[in-house]
């Protein structure tokens, strides 16, 4: 049974959780590299990795799809005001 999502990026759904990226990622099924780029907004995810972490964490898909993609957005307004562009895996 999914549950109603109040975090909103995947920083804070893992420390809601009081998980380290190690175990957030295992929990999930994915590798630590992985979630610290979804995290840290460096990649938007496959479709199948996002429904593995909404599985682990009993969210719906699409509440994992906003998670990650507030992480993104968040990451390339930082990259905007520093100047760097910003990345789009």
């Amino acid at each position: 049974m999914a549950v109603t999502v109040q975090v909103t990026t995947l920083r804070r759904l893992r420390k809601a959780h009081d998980l380290t990226a190690a175990e957030a990622a295992a929990k999930a099924g994915i590798s630590e590299g992985y979630w610290l780029e979804l995290e840290a907004g460096q990649r938007l995810g496959m479709p199948g990795k996002l429904q593995q972490i909404a599985d682990a964490f009993e969210l719906e898909y699409y509440d994992v799809v906003l998670i990650v993609r507030k992480s993104w957005e968040l990451a390339q307004r930082r990259a905007e005001r520093n100047g760097d562009g910003g990345s789009n895996k």
